[in-house]
């Protein structure tokens, strides 16, 4: 046995790396006491504390802690990577090398592979988050102005946008993706009413109305992508309903121009 250290941490670390030990240190952790089932309390290598399975995925179990905890650590094991997240990519394949052991829990928390990586034996679960990300209150728009028109009266505002949704993923096991799902875009706010009168000055438009008045409804979200597997993202966000505008105006308006 040779001391080693953690990446993450400065705590000991023991490696095994012939069979007949690897097996001995393998067998400290209850996934290889028995046989695995939903409801089985399993104890977290890097904790000591103890979760319940509510998942089991051939060569990992999910727990009730939101961790996904690989149980094939024997050394010479092979399974599918689970620190690849896409789908889309090409399933790799890897082999146990050694077993790190935790000197606190005495059970495998680390897996040294035949291609000289070292992953974690618990793969945390990515949380919630925010279900509606971005957004905005809506408000008056601003209009670009027109050389040679004088006196022109705009008020246009438009509803709040709809927030983005939320992206699913998660950790892959066993071609499984266990993690959060996506989430739909926010729907757009309704156009503002809008009322009043207009008692300026005459306005000439040269190119373009010379009164615009104008409440427009909020853009809905885009849906959430989902990076899993035979699944669907999430729809976007409604857009938001015109508002009803009423105006009474009192000057004259001379418009011109080609009204493209």
């Amino acid at each position: 046995m040779v001391a080693k250290n953690k990446q993450s941490s400065s705590r000991g670390r023991i490696l095994a790396g012939s069979s007949s030990l690897a097996l001995s240190l393998a067998l400290l952790s209850p996934a290889f006491a028995q046989t695995i089932s939903v409801g089985d309390n399993i104890t977290n290598p890097e904790t000591g504390a103890t979760e319940v399975v509510t998942q089991v995925t051939g060569d990992a179990v999910v727990t009730d802690a939101g961790n996904v905890i690989v149980i094939s650590t024997a050394v010479g094991s092979t399974f599918e990577d689970p620190t690849i997240t896409d789908p889309d990519a090409a399933v790799v394949i890897v082999e146990v090398a050694a077993q790190i052991v935790d000197p606190t829990t005495m059970l495998v928390d680390q897996l040294v592979l035949t291609d000289g990586r070292t992953i974690d034996v618990v793969q945390p679960i990515p949380s919630e988050g925010a279900e509606i990300e971005g957004g905005d209150s809506g408000g008056a728009l601003t209009l670009p102005t027109v050389s040679g028109n004088v006196n022109i009266f705009t008020d246009a505002q438009q509803g709040s946008n709809g927030g983005n949704g939320r992206d699913g993923g998660g950790v892959k096991i066993a071609g499984v993706l266990i993690g959060v799902s996506s989430k739909s875009g926010g729907d757009g706010g309704d156009g503002p009413t809008i009322t009043g009168t207009y008692n300026g000055s005459d306005a000439t438009s040269v190119s373009g109305p010379a009164v615009y008045i104008a409440s427009i409804g909020g853009d809905g979200g885009q849906g959430g992508d989902e990076y899993g597997v035979n699944v669907d993202g999430s729809p976007g966000g409604q857009a938001g309903a015109g508002g009803t505008v009423t105006i009474t105006s009192n000057i004259n308006a001379a418009t011109g121009g080609d009204g493209d």
